[in-house]
């Protein structure tokens, strides 16, 4: 049904009216011969004018009565002592409805996607999670000269994989020029969150790119490189369970290098744990993790002494890390935070246990439960606000005693813990390792970034002359930006690499990166 319409005044009569007293007029005029006819046809002219504008009164009200209800159309005809309006209704069919973003998935609104609660999210049909899909396409083009020649040193700068063992009598080795061309370092990531639980926000992030370390094939036969995974875990509120970034390690302050391994020198590992943050609130915050473990144990001949210097003659032997180790007892791990908008502070703490299987002879060195080792990280990101609003100063600086794996250099190079052949004396491996980086932003597009690490190792006697006792990097990058989601960048790296007994490799590269994130 639809709203009826009030018949309108035909226009004929409307005109009839105005005509006859009109006439009236004109042939009154012609005719009057005296006083008394002209006050007559006075008086007939005023009546005229006021029938005239009770017309044009009742031609107001009905057209206002056409833009009510028949119900008000009704009370306003009453109101003015005419009889109602007559009312014809009409069926027609229902308006189409308007095709608007509404309920979260309904099927007639097929075309429409409900924006997240996240940037670049979106609603998943019929439920509150929010969807991100993200990542990046990374192309790195690398000159290289020195050092060693494997397939790892080529795609990422490992200082400990320089190679130090050369011919000279100074025991440097100068390599050769090669070149390398890799996609290896894209990634993609998938990210699910919801923001009310009876915990609080939830997550869950599932992250992986193409650094696998077998490959399923050759650059020289397909080129392919392999899958891997770097996170996997769900966090729901102050509670955090999978595979991510240790609680030990603060990847907030790693520097901006095109270089995929970075610094030496940094707290480096992603390992499955089950974490819990408490917030105190004013950007301080504490973590406690119970992480997986992997003890690592050299088993070697000859006194120890912890000098990390060998006598050319003893006839030492290096015994790489082999099926020695068990792991029986988590790694426990706490740290303290505090951040805001100048200065990130973070102060963390792991205690671990290196132990050997009990059928074998090392543990009777120290029983059924092994060796304790533990670690101390500090790390900060710095404003520097007097050259840039951008300008930032990090550092990481951590002491390792039996926990060699949370540092990246050591990890690679050294075990946790080291046995001499006879199982009479044992030791754990120490190391220092730290770095420092400025980054500085000639414009809101174009930035620098200069970064130099160190690690010092304190290897046991019987780690041999070759075990390494000392890596240092450098890196010097120009990195410009056209757009936020584009980087286009250069970079010189230098590595060193010192063994025990004082030889020393050196590697140059120049890398060369494209970079666009979806």
């Amino acid at each position: 049904m639809r709203r009826a319409d009030v018949l309108p005044i035909p226009r004929e009569l409307i005109l009839a009216a105005l005509q006859l007293p009109l006439a009236a007029f004109i042939a009154g005029t012609a005719n009057a011969q005296s006083p008394q006819q002209l006050e007559r046809m006075e008086a007939l002219i005023r009546a005229q004018a006021v029938q005239i504008e009770q017309l044009n009164l009742e031609m107001k009200a009905l057209k206002k009565a056409q833009s009510k209800t028949p119900r008000q159309a009704e009370t306003a005809s009453r109101q003015a002592g005419r009889p109602p309006p007559r009312v014809d209704t009409v069926v027609e069919a229902a308006p189409p409805a308007v095709r608007t973003p509404g309920a979260i998935g309904s099927p007639q609104y097929p075309n429409y996607v409900i924006a997240g609660d996240k940037k670049l999210s979106w609603k998943l049909p019929g439920s509150d999670v929010s969807l991100r899909i993200g990542g990046y396409a990374k192309l790195d083009a690398i000159g290289i000269t020195g050092g060693d020649r494997s397939v790892g040193a080529n795609d990422q700068f490992n200082v400990f994989q320089i190679q130090s063992r050369g011919t000279s009598p100074t025991g440097t080795a100068p390599g050769d020029p090669r070149t390398n061309i890799h996609a290896r370092q894209s990634r993609i990531f998938v990210e699910a969150s919801k923001t009310d639980t009876p915990l609080g926000p939830a997550r869950a992030y599932v992250e992986a790119d193409f650094f696998g370390p077998i490959d399923l094939g050759t650059p020289t036969v397909s080129n392919s490189h392999t899958f891997r995974l770097r996170h996997a875990y769900g966090e729901v509120g102050p509670l955090l369970a999978g595979q991510t970034w240790s609680t030990f390690v603060d990847p907030t302050t790693y520097p901006e290098v095109l270089d995929f391994t970075g610094p030496g020198g940094e707290a480096f590992i992603r390992q499955g744990q089950v974490r819990y943050t408490h917030n105190f609130g004013g950007g301080l915050t504490a973590s406690v993790a119970v992480e997986n473990p992997q003890s690592r144990i050299r088993i070697g001949e000859g006194p120890v002494s912890g000098t990390g210097a060998a006598p050319a003659a003893t006839g030492l032997q290096v015994i790489g890390v082999g099926p020695f180790a068990r792991d029986s007892t988590p790694d426990f791990i706490a740290r303290i935070r505090y951040e805001s908008p100048q200065f990130n502070l973070q102060l963390s703490g792991v205690g671990t246990r290196s132990a050997a299987p009990p059928a074998t002879p090392a543990a009777s060195v120290v029983g059924g439960d092994g060796k304790f080792g533990f670690g101390v990280l500090a790390s900060a990101q710095i404003a520097l606000p007097l050259f840039n609003d951008k300008d930032n100063f990090r550092f990481q600086a951590g002491y390792l005693d039996g926990a060699s794996r949370y540092l990246l250099d050591v990890a690679s190079t050294a075990p946790s813990v080291a046995y001499n052949a006879t199982l009479t004396q044992f030791d754990s491996i120490k190391a220092f390792g730290g770095f420092g980086a400025l980054q500085h932003w000639w414009t809101d597009k174009l930035r620098t970034n200069l970064v130099y690490s160190l690690v010092k190792i304190d290897n046991p006697i019987f780690a041999g002359p070759a075990a390494a006792r000392e890596t240092q990097y450098g890196v010097v990058n120009l990195i410009y930006s056209p757009w936020p989601d584009v980087d286009i960048g250069a970079e010189f790296q230098y590595g060193q690499r010192t063994d025990a007994d004082g030889r020393k490799g050196n590697q140059t590269r120049i890398q060369s990166s494209l970079i666009y994130r979806f």
